[in-house]
């Protein structure tokens, strides 16, 4: 007797459909069906987020937390750009936001 495609499979957002195939001694099949339906993740926390002057880390104020969704750099006299960086929690989230900002002179910056 065989088995075939009972393994891994990747899963999509929404309906999978597996099949799981038997073989007899003798040549004779039997296939079982099985659908996997995989939900939408609504998670929308970023896992982590950073800012950068010329490659170097600056620090944000208050410490990064999921659940924190103000914070405020103070950067140096001069400074024109810093780089926002970080990762979301759901790698399948869209994440906008992130890359350079330029500053205007006299401007404190706070994220939204």
């Amino acid at each position: 007797m065989e088995i075939t495609n009972g393994g891994i499979y990747d899963l999509k957002v929404g309906e999978n459909k597996a099949e799981i195939v038997v073989t007899s001694v003798i040549g004779v099949k039997r296939t079982y069906t099985v659908n996997i339906i995989r939900k939408q993740s609504n998670n929308n926390y970023l896992k982590s987020l950073n800012a950068q002057i010329s490659g170097t880390n600056v620090e944000i104020t208050p410490a990064f937390n999921k659940e924190t969704l103000k914070y405020e750099i103070n950067v140096p006299a001069g400074t024109t750009n810093i780089r926002l960086n970080g990762e979301p929690e759901d790698k399948t989230a869209e994440v906008t936001g992130f890359g350079y900002t330029y500053l205007v002179a006299r401007r404190k910056y706070t994220s939204n």
